[in-house]
C-alpha cells in the first residue's frame, strides 16, 4: 500500500506552528479515525519474553550481551508467562 501521504506533506504538518492550524489538523485527523474505526479500541501489549543476553550486538541496544547497561536478565519465558 503507497504512503497516504508524502514525506514532504508530513514534514509540512509536523512543522505548523499556529495554534488554529494544529487544532483544524487535530480535528481533521479525529473525524478521519471516527469514520474509519468509529469509538473501537485495540487493546495491545508487549511482553519483555527475554531479557539480556542477546548474541548481536547492535549498538543502539540494553539487550546486547555486550551493552555496558544494567540490563536485568532472565531466560526465554515459558508461552503460558507471555499469554497472562
Amino acid at each position: 500500500m503507497p504512503p497516504l501521504i508524502t514525506r514532504e506533506e508530513a514534514l509540512a504538518l509536523g512543522g505548523l506552528g499556529d495554534p488554529a492550524d494544529i487544532e483544524a489538523l487535530v480535528e481533521r485527523a479525529w473525524r478521519a479515525r471516527q469514520e474509519r474505526f468509529g469509538d473501537s479500541t485495540d487493546m495491545c501489549s508487549l511482553v519483555n519474553a527475554k531479557s539480556g543476553g542477546c548474541a548481536e550486538d547492535c549498538g543502539f541496544c540494553a539487550q546486547s550481551r555486550y551493552a555496558e547497561a544494567e540490563t536485568p536478565m532472565h531466560a526465554m519465558m515459558e508461552p503460558d508467562q507471555i499469554l497472562e
